[in-house]
């Protein structure tokens, strides 16, 4: 595989190379290690408004003088990453360094970036994370400093590993080192089964731990259309039964996707990988959903999350984001204190089963919760408000 780090002579910058080459890197992998010049500022001297020759000389220099510090600056940034990159382990015929030109801002950084990955044909991105909170997004956002994290995530159709904290960790290697705890969160599209598949070839060591969850999907609690207690008892148990419904659907898919996970484990020679499968309860909403998963991540203490992304544009973003149905990778990037890898593929490397038939079964439970009641049968409901009457 291909990857491509991005530092900018920061910690977190730092970090996601020491993750990179103690918990990613493999013999045989080709590593870019890049950093990106800052924009060129041109000076206009107040008192010169007119472009003599004396003028544009000295903003000249200037600005030869502003270039020439910039590019030893990078390569400092750029030799030291390299040191600690082979004292980390990495082969030296693997590692290549560049400096890349930046048009100004968040967008131009990250353009910079995306450019130099599409045209290396970069397999993975790996980058570090201030970790800024939603009002510090905003405003930096305002001045044209936004996060460059999120520009690559959604610009890029190849996967992008957001690394938080420390990555100077031991790697799952070493003798002496802690179980590396995995997560990969589900549901029923082709973009998650892809993650799944993205993590088996790439990410799981031999005795690693691996998480696998699926969060079920929320069911609406009904709006009674009369105030009636045998309506209100029999809604509340057809609303319990669908939530049952769609907590066993999440925990088969988890289930199904642990035991797929230890057969190619077991095929690819892994040893001792433990797995577990769960299924988190629902909330409703893609926060509230990532949230559930964040809760989990926290709980466990994982070291990375990987999740799937079904890559939209910024303007389905905004749409989703007003109906409360926003993106779960883009909250748990922003939320979660490990490691976080947004998996995305292109059409054509999706599973074709999964992306023409996806289950349904929670959907019609849904739908059977918020209006199944209207057609109940009077002994039903009668039944019913007896039940409630005796609880």
């Amino acid at each position: 595989m291909h990857c491509l780090v991005a530092i900018d002579g920061s910690k977190h910058g730092n970090d996601a190379l020491l993750w990179t080459a103690r918990q990613l890197w493999k013999e045989g992998m080709q590593l870019d290690v890049v950093t990106v010049l800052p924009p060129m500022a041109m000076n206009v001297y107040p008192i010169a408004p007119v472009a003599t020759a004396a003028a544009v000389a000295a903003v000249t220099h200037q600005w030869e003088v502003q270039k020439q510090h910039d590019e030893a600056h990078a390569t400092e940034v750029l030799r030291t990453a390299v040191q600690e990159a082979l004292q980390a382990g990495v082969t030296r015929s693997c590692l290549h360094a560049h400096a890349l030109p930046a048009a100004g801002g968040a967008s131009g950084v990250g353009d910079s970036i995306v450019e130099f990955a599409k045209a290396k044909g970069v397999g993975m991105v790996i980058m570090g994370s201030r970790g800024l909170g939603s009002i510090q997004r905003s405003l930096m956002s305002l001045v044209g400093l936004g996060s460059v994290s999120d520009y690559v995530i959604h610009q890029l159709h190849v996967p992008v590993l957001v690394v938080h904290g420390d990555g100077a960790a031991p790697a799952a290697a070493d003798a002496e080192a802690p179980q590396r705890k995995l997560c990969i969160a589900m549901d029923d599209s082709a973009h998650s089964q892809y993650a799944a598949a993205w993590l088996r070839q790439h990410l799981l060591r031999s005795a690693d731990e691996l998480h696998v969850v699926a969060v079920a999907l929320p069911v609406p609690y009904p709006v009674l259309d009369e105030p009636s207690a045998a309506a209100a008892a029999l809604e509340s148990q057809q609303w319990r039964a669908s939530t049952d419904r769609s907590l066993a659907h999440a925990q088969n898919l988890a289930t199904r996707t642990a035991a797929a996970m230890s057969s190619a484990a077991a095929a690819a020679g892994l040893r001792d990988v433990a797995l577990t499968s769960s299924a988190l309860l629902p909330e409703g909403g893609a926060s509230d959903v990532g949230a559930s998963v964040c809760r989990y991540a926290q709980e466990h203490k994982v070291d990375l999350v990987c999740l799937g992304s079904r890559g939209l544009g910024s303007f389905k973003r905004s749409l989703m984001g007003f109906a409360g149905l926003g993106s779960v990778s883009d909250y748990c990037v922003h939320n979660l204190s490990c490691a976080v890898a947004v998996i995305k593929a292109e059409g054509d490397q999706l599973p074709a089963a999964a992306a023409a038939a996806p289950a349904a079964q929670p959907a019609a439970d849904v739908a059977a919760a918020s209006g199944a009641a209207t057609a109940a049968p009077a002994g039903a409901a009668e039944a019913a408000a007896t039940a409630a009457k005796e609880d």
